[in-house]
């Protein structure tokens, strides 16, 4: 699967350490491939990692098959692994 990666650049909103939620699904997903935003047009779903509850990044032009995850907490890293374990399984993605 090709996890297309869109991080925040960083603001004077941070809660949390993004690069934590981040490692914890590269980590799971590392037989995967993931691509950054410049590769926009070939990635299988997009995460998109902010450092807060409030995504203010411009995801516009990011498309994929399987849609956007949005990662707003640490914890929504295990959410983000089950649903791209789901996502695999329920579309024959590899």
């Amino acid at each position: 699967m090709r996890i297309g990666v869109m991080k925040c650049t960083g603001c004077r909103h941070i809660e949390y350490d993004s690069d934590i939620a981040f490692e914890k699904i590269k980590d799971y997903f590392n037989k995967d491939i993931f691509i950054s935003e410049q590769d926009s047009l070939n990635a299988d779903i997009w995460l998109l990692i902010s450092g807060c509850s409030n995504p203010c990044m411009d995801h516009s032009e990011l498309k994929s098959q399987l849609g956007k995850l949005f990662i707003m907490d640490e914890k929504d890293a295990d959410k983000a692994i089950y649903m791209i374990e789901k996502l695999k399984k329920n579309f024959n993605v590899s």
